[in-house]
C-alpha cells in the first residue's frame, strides 16, 4: 500500500509535540517546552530553523550532532540525489573498541 509521507506530516502539522510527547520521548518535549522550542518549525537552512511566521531560530540542540553540517546543506543534497537509487543504511550510533576493552576487565 503506497502512501504519501508529505501529506501525512502535512496532514498532522502542529501535532508534533502531542504525538512526540504521548508515543516517544515525554521528557524531551518537556525540556524543550521548557526552552521555548517547542515550535511548530515549517523549514530549515543551515543551523536555522523557522517557524509558521518565518521566525528564524538558532539550532543549539543540532539534532543532537546529527545536523552539524546544517540543514538543507547543497553539497549533501547532491549527493543523495545522485545515490538515492542505492541502499543506505545508516546506524544510530557508531561502533567503537570501548565496549570490547570494558568486558575484557
Amino acid at each position: 500500500m503506497a502512501f504519501d509521507l508529505k501529506e501525512i506530516i502535512a496532514s498532522r502539522l502542529g501535532e508534533n509535540y502531542e504525538l512526540h510527547e504521548r508515543h516517544l520521548n515525554r521528557t524531551l518535549v518537556s525540556a524543550q517546552r521548557v526552552i521555548g522550542f517547542d515550535k511548530v518549525y515549517a523549514r530549515a537552512e543551515g543551523a536555522y530553523l523557522y517557524d509558521m511566521d518565518n521566525q528564524p531560530y538558532l539550532d543549539f540542540l543540532s539534532g543532537y550532532s546529527v545536523f552539524n553540517i546544517g540543514r538543507n546543506h547543497p553539497a549533501v543534497k547532491k549527493a543523495i540525489r545522485a545515490n538515492g537509487h542505492r541502499r543506505i543504511s545508516m546506524p544510530f550510533s557508531f561502533a567503537t573498541p570501548e565496549p570490547k576493552r570494558w568486558k575484557a576487565r
